[in-house]
Formats: structure tokens, sequence, C-alpha cells
């Protein structure tokens, strides 16, 4: 009788000990419930090119329309360069002292990189052709949560998200002139890497 319970313990310590072969395996997205690569960026070359129409859609009126004072841009959202990315643009058109409108273009740029340096052009297209252009060079943008950020205090080159803003201003009638049957301008931006740095 005790060596039939010695026998019953030594199989369950064995069974427990020893799991099934192919029953223990990291989760995927589809265990955990999540939509397959609903969160993964992708991966542009530097320099990156983003072209973005004001235009209207199904759920949007154009920015030309008289209604329309703003909108939010997330095209650029789901793209990475180099750890940097662009994950909204804020574009406002508000009228100005000359009769016309001025367009308030305002990117959020942010990195994985403690810093990075970077080319931006913001610049208005109307069916290919060049209108307006703002250039910044060697702009530095830095991860928010760096040790020295989160920290609070200065560190030499430490950085952090940055929002340039470019103002292009539109005469009487001109902005509205972009905008007609099919056609409505382009906001485009160009996003050069030029340094980054690791955090020390």
């Amino acid at each position: 009788m005790l060596r039939s319970r010695f026998l019953v313990l030594v199989l369950v310590a064995v069974t427990y000990a020893s799991p099934a072969s192919g029953q223990v395996r990291q989760a995927t997205p589809e265990d955990l419930g999540a939509e397959v690569g609903a969160d993964k960026l992708i991966e542009v070359a530097s320099p990156m090119l983003a072209d973005i129409s004001l235009g209207g859609g199904e759920k949007k009126k154009p920015l030309g329309d008289p209604g329309v004072n703003g909108r939010t841009l997330y095209d650029t959202k789901p793209y990475v360069c180099d750890k940097a990315r662009v994950p909204r643009i804020t574009v406002i058109k508000r009228a100005n002292r000359k009769g016309g409108f001025d367009l308030e273009v305002t990117p959020v740029l942010m990195t994985e990189w403690y810093r990075q340096d970077v080319n931006l052009t913001l610049a208005i297209l109307s069916e290919g052709k060049l209108i307006r252009r703002k250039d910044w060079k060697e702009m530095t943008i830095g991860n928010d949560n760096s040790a020295a950020n989160k920290m609070g205090v200065w560190a030499a080159g430490a950085s952090t998200t940055k929002q340039p803003v470019a103002t292009f201003a539109f005469g009487p009638g001109e902005f509205e002139g972009l905008f007609g049957e099919g056609k409505a301008p382009t906001l485009r931006l160009i996003m050069e890497i030029v340094d980054t740095k690791e955090e020390d």
C-alpha cells in the first residue's frame, strides 16, 4: 500500500514538472486579441516625403470651404524614419489683413533617439507646381522620455519633441483659387535625417 502511494506521488510530480511538448510558447497578437500589425510602424528611408491633399473626402470638407477653419492630419502617423516620426500635422486657416488667408502649418516632430538633427521642408503645391515653401536646417529633436528629460535637468545635447510653425500668406482670392472642380492643393513634408546621437 505504501509503495502504491509512493508511485502515485512520483507520477504526479513528473506530470507537473514536464509539460507536454508544444504547450508552452510565446503569445501571438491573435492570442492577445490584438489586430496584427495595428501598432507596427512603416519604415521609410531618409529623406522621407509625404504629400497630403488639403481637399475634402467622405467625412471632411476641403480647407477651401468657407466653413472650414482647420484640420488635424494623421497621414504621416504610421511612418517612421530612423526613429523620427511626425504623428500629426495641424493646419489652421485664418483671414489676414490683406483680405486673403494665412495657412498656419504645425507638424509634431518626435524621435526615440536621445538627440536627432533633421532638415525639414513644408510646402504647398498646386497641380504639382510649388506655390509656397518653408525650410528648417538641422533642427534638433529628441526623446521626451530620455533620462535627462525625465529628471527635468539640462544635459548637453538633450532635446525634446518640436512643433515648428510655418505660416503661408495668400492674397485675396488666391487661396480659394487653389480649389476647384476636382482639384485641391497638396501639403508636402520632407524630413531628412542629418545626425543622430544615442543617450550616453
